[in-house]
């Protein structure tokens, strides 16, 4: 048709032979707002004064495959929208977006934490990162949340258990309880 899609094609070498998928992302429809990925106006209300917080930790969150990368995309659009100075560090960048500072670690989130500490030269208003993958991250992701916006994606079956991920992942209690502005876990269909 006219509209314009993004095909993703992922491989899988089996036994059998090579398995393949493939996504068909609608460009047109794959940035949603708040309203359309299922917020109540409460929780509208509330992740959009976090967003327009100068500093703080915001987890993002859903079970694997169910939306936490999408709701991303939707905060990080929302935020190049409102002219807020946005690098996002993501392993692999999904989609292009306009107006962010994308970089891109491929498929190796390993080297999260070196390149987030090689990005804070640049001083961004809000850092995004597409997952914390490991403790360094996760130390130093929570430290720079005292200074910069931090949104942050982990799998997780609920928001509670996304902050006990990063408990888990030995960043201190104390610490994170000082810099969490709020933690979501959603379910996108």
């Amino acid at each position: 048709g006219d509209g314009e899609y993004d095909l993703v094609a992922q491989t899988l070498p089996t036994p059998h032979g090579v398995a393949a998928s493939i996504k068909l992302i609608n460009r047109a429809t794959f940035l949603k707002d708040f309203t359309t990925l299922g917020l109540e106006i409460e929780d509208r209300v509330r992740l959009l004064e976090e967003l327009r917080g100068a500093f703080g930790l915001l987890l993002v969150s859903s079970p694997v495959y169910n939306g936490a990368h999408t709701t991303a995309y939707s905060i990080m659009s929302f935020l190049v929208r409102a002219q807020r100075e946005l690098v996002s560090i993501e392993a692999p960048m999904q989609w292009s977006l306009e107006g962010a500072r994308q970089v891109d670690l491929g498929t190796d989130p390993r080297a999260m934490a070196e390149t987030l500490r090689s990005v804070m030269a640049v001083r961004p208003e809000v850092l995004v990162l597409s997952a914390i993958p490991d403790q360094a991250t996760a130390r130093l992701a929570t430290q720079l949340a005292s200074s910069v916006l931090v949104v942050a994606t982990l799998p997780a079956q609920g928001a509670a258990q996304a902050v006990t991920s990063l408990v888990g992942l030995g960043v201190p209690a104390q610490l994170l309880a000082s810099v969490l502005v709020g933690a979501s876990c959603q379910r996108l269909v």
